[in-house]
């Protein structure tokens, strides 16, 4: 029986073993995420879309400005996903551990997809 009770400490010990301390009542500490998202030429990307995708921090979400930055004031400390979307662009997703106010860059690279304008003419069929 007794060791039965030392197993189930342990197991509960464990289970608490990474958690950020806090005791109840006391709000999580809070950090910022903040960076740019860059077109893989150089230049900044505006209206890029900048989601928290997991976590506790899920589904926060925020636009880039004109200069192609962004910022979330008020995250949890926590490990999570971030993608990064603009029109023209391949998205991109990387992890973000967030254990302090933190800068993250984005570079994105141009979709190679292009649509076939209206004055150009539509490709036959082979044998046509």
């Amino acid at each position: 029986m007794r060791a039965l009770a030392s197993l189930a400490l342990a197991v509960m010990i464990a289970g608490c073993a990474g958690a950020p301390p806090t005791s109840p009542g006391e709000s999580p500490v809070m950090w910022s995420l903040s960076g740019t998202v860059t077109s893989s030429a150089g230049g900044a990307i505006a209206g890029a879309t900048v989601v928290v995708l997991d976590g506790p921090n899920a589904n926060t979400q925020t636009t880039t400005d004109s200069n192609g930055r962004y910022g979330f004031a008020s995250l949890q400390q926590a490990g999570f996903s971030v993608r990064v979307s603009a029109n023209g662009y391949l998205q991109m997703t990387r992890s973000v551990t967030l254990t302090g106010n933190t800068i993250e860059t984005f570079q994105l690279f141009r979709n190679a997809v292009t649509q076939r304008s209206s004055t150009e003419p539509a490709m036959q069929a082979a044998g046509e």
